[in-house]
């Protein structure tokens, strides 16, 4: 009876042993992910860690070679981690990038979902072709531009096409204003140096005069193309500048 409870324990002890250095390593490998989700501005990637009796080996691809660094440092700093075997590539353009089985696309929704607090919007991410794009609604202009850099930092190598729809922004005269004198000063052939122009709660008026129409146009156009503008009051005449 002795003999067997002998080899009994021998057994159940050889069992153990390595389902315990198993869950070593599974604890390790959540660790080390757990981490890279809180990462700021760690680019698209596709990893994945062999943990061996403390030796870690990750491979994969990360977009920049400071977050190949960063792969080894988080890993490094990890309890029971001894050494650390870093085999990962660099890839310039991490489009098609996971993270762990996350897209680079459910990777820059999670992203913004965490950033954006504030915000109140909808959002789409999808890859087409080389290219990344928005689609949506947002609330402010901000917002938005807030999102494109989001995708950018994840995907740095992508084209990032942003067709979120801002919604109506609660914008000061004075900001609106500046808002209409920017965009007419960004088209060589518009002029404003003789325009009146004033905002008023989202109008803009705009007083002077034109030698033809097709310039009248030109900027009317341009300013109702303006966010935040809801309408244009226009007493600009034909006639001598």
């Amino acid at each position: 009876m002795k003999i067997a409870q002998s080899i009994l324990l021998i057994v159940t002890l050889s069992i153990l042993v390595p389902l315990s250095a198993f869950a070593d390593s599974q604890q390790i490998r959540r660790d080390f992910f757990k981490r890279l989700e809180k990462e700021q501005d760690f680019g698209g990637y596709n990893l994945d860690l062999e943990v061996i009796a403390g030796v870690v080996t990750a491979r994969g691809s990360v977009s920049s070679a400071v977050s190949k660094a960063r792969v080894s440092e988080i890993a490094a700093s990890l309890k029971g981690v001894s050494r650390v075997i870093n085999e990962v590539e660099v890839i310039a353009s991490s489009r098609g990038a996971t993270t762990h089985g996350i897209s680079s696309a459910d990777l820059i929704v999670e992203r913004t979902r965490r950033e954006l607090t504030k915000e109140n919007y909808s959002l789409k991410v999808a890859l087409e072709g080389k290219d990344i794009v928005l689609k949506g609604t947002i609330d402010t202009l901000s917002g938005s531009q807030k999102i494109v850099q989001i995708a950018q930092s994840i995907a740095p190598g992508s084209l990032v096409r942003n067709q979120l729809i801002v919604k109506e922004e609660v914008l000061t005269d004075n900001e609106l204003h500046g808002r209409v004198l920017k965009a007419l000063a960004l088209d060589p052939q518009i002029q404003v140096n003789d325009l009146t122009i004033r905002a008023e709660n989202g109008v803009i008026h705009i007083a002077g005069s034109r030698p033809e129409h097709r310039s009248i146009d030109r900027i009317l156009s341009t300013v109702i193309m303006v966010d935040g503008v809801k309408d244009i009051k226009s007493s600009v005449v034909i006639g001598q500048k």
